[in-house]
């Protein structure tokens, strides 16, 4: 092997390892956070809570936990270094950190306490903040096929991408009048 394809795999082994790091510090964060969140609501107890939206929180709850086995389900299926872009990913670039995202929410509704509320979206900016750095990260390592994946898949907007994906499969173009 030449000197020049031994470095290119080092390099690739190296971006792997920090990636896999990184994925892995963010989300014993974020479980942490949510097991510290839910131990501290059940100090706080449930009186002066408002039903409907106990119960509008769970839409949440559901939501999130299927991107987020989707998510598992689409990484544990696809362990090589090529770039992941079908299924849930064709829809959105991050649908493991909008699912973790939504299950804040379903905290912030379920809970309706101002402290969680605040811990909540500090946990959801970090997530946010994650997303831009994997997105830089991506880009390094992928370059142009990452910028085009970013173009035509949008980070956490799920609406914007099932229009995307049906405009797609459907070839559908709609007039911006």
């Amino acid at each position: 092997m030449n000197s020049f394809l031994k470095q290119k795999i080092k390099k690739t082994t190296e971006l792997n390892i920090n990636a896999n790091v990184i994925k892995k510090f963010v989300l014993s964060v974020v479980v942490s956070t949510i097991i510290f969140i839910s131990f501290i609501t059940w100090f706080i107890g449930t009186s002066n809570k408002t039903p409907e939206l106990i119960i509008f929180s769970w839409v949440f709850f559901f939501a999130g936990s299927i991107l987020i086995l989707l998510s598992v389900k689409m990484l544990k299926k696809q362990r090589s270094v090529i770039l992941l872009n079908s299924g849930v990913y064709s829809i959105i670039r991050h649908p493991l950190y909008l699912g973790i995202i939504y299950l804040y929410i379903w905290i912030i509704f379920g809970v309706q306490n101002l402290i969680i509320t605040i811990l909540s979206i500090a946990g959801i900016a970090c997530l946010y903040w994650q997303m831009v750095i994997e997105d830089n990260y991506c880009i390094k390592k992928y370059g142009q096929d990452y910028r085009r994946y970013m173009n035509s898949v949008p980070r956490i907007n799920l609406l914007q991408g099932i229009i995307r994906l049906v405009q797609g499969k459907l070839n559908i173009k709609f007039d911006n009048r």
